[in-house]
Parts: C-alpha cells; sequence; structure tokens
C-alpha cells in the first residue's frame, strides 16, 4: 500500500508533465490519501501547439476529478473525467466510462487492476492512460479516425487475462 508521503512525491513530479493539476478537498465513497482537479493535457503538448488550458475545456473537454487511494501503487488512481454528449457513440468494447459518478464526472477505466505495480509513478501513467483514452474518443467522434486507436482490455477477469497474455508477448522474462 502507498503512503502519504509517496504519492505526495510522486504528485509533485507528475506536475512536471501535467501542470493543471491541484490538490482540493471532496468527500468520497471511501478513504483515500488526496485528491486533485486537473485539466489532462501535457506540458509538451502545450509547448508544441502553443495552447492553453482553456483549449482543452470544450466539448471534448479534458478536466477530470483524480482520487489517490492507498492502492494507487498497485491499481492506479481513481479518474472521473466530465462525460461527453456524443461519448455513446464509441463503440461499446472500447467505451472504458464507468458507472460511478462524482457529480458530472464519471469514472474512467485507467487500467487493468495490479498493472501498476511495475510503474515508477502510477500517479502520472493514470493520467497518460486517461489522455491517451480521451484523445482517441476524440479523434473518433470528430471521424478524423475510423476507428478507436487504442490499447485497451476487457473489464474484469477477462481484461486480466488479455493484459497477462499481452505482458508474455512484450514484455518477456529476462
Amino acid at each position: 500500500m502507498g503512503t502519504i508521503e509517496e504519492a505526495t512525491k510522486l504528485f509533485n513530479k507528475t506536475l512536471l508533465d501535467f501542470p493543471f493539476c491541484q490538490k482540493m478537498t471532496i468527500d468520497y465513497k471511501e478513504p483515500f490519501l488526496f485528491a486533485f482537479s486537473t485539466t489532462i493535457v501535457r506540458k509538451s503538448t502545450l509547448e508544441a501547439q502553443g495552447a492553453f488550458e482553456s483549449d482543452f475545456l470544450n466539448e471534448y473537454t479534458r478536466k477530470a476529478i483524480v482520487i489517490v487511494t492507498s492502492d494507487f501503487d498497485t491499481n492506479g488512481c481513481r479518474v472521473f473525467c466530465q462525460k461527453w454528449d456524443n461519448v455513446n457513440k464509441v463503440p461499446s468494447k472500447s467505451l472504458h466510462f464507468e458507472k460511478e459518478h462524482i457529480g458530472a464526472f464519471t469514472k474512467l477505466c485507467v487500467g487493468v487492476p495490479g498493472s501498476f505495480k511495475s510503474l515508477p509513478n502510477p500517479i502520472k501513467e493514470s493520467l497518460r492512460t486517461a489522455e491517451h483514452t480521451l484523445i482517441a474518443y476524440e479523434l473518433f467522434l470528430k471521424g478524423i479516425n475510423k476507428k478507436i486507436e487504442l490499447i485497451d482490455y476487457s473489464h474484469g477477469y477477462e481484461g486480466e487475462k488479455e493484459y497477462e497474455g499481452y505482458k508474455k508477448k512484450y514484455h518477456p522474462k529476462r
């Protein structure tokens, strides 16, 4: 289980890549270390495009609330995004919004349980995965891509089996 000290250190490192993260207070159904609000966009994207945070707060908003629980180091963070009006047009196999809500924000699945334990910064990886997912959805919904271009897995036990197969194929033991 991750500690508040570890999580804070990783959060501070995450700020270097995702600059719009701000800690916040929030009521949540289970104990957690801390929460933060953010607009999920990397600093490198802002610099490359000469963009501002407001450029990512449109109909394909990247506004999110992130809950860092004590199992963040194994299972990642709970990422809640504002659900878009037309997101139901995303094929169900690739739609990773779940039923849990915090106000207007809906939980987005950002990984297979247990898949974060080997990563150096599970907080940053949770945001990175959410960003990739939202970009893939946006490109599909705008008609730029004809299919969702995303490495994703089924939910539940089936997804865990798929992920294990992926690991064996692309990350063999050395």
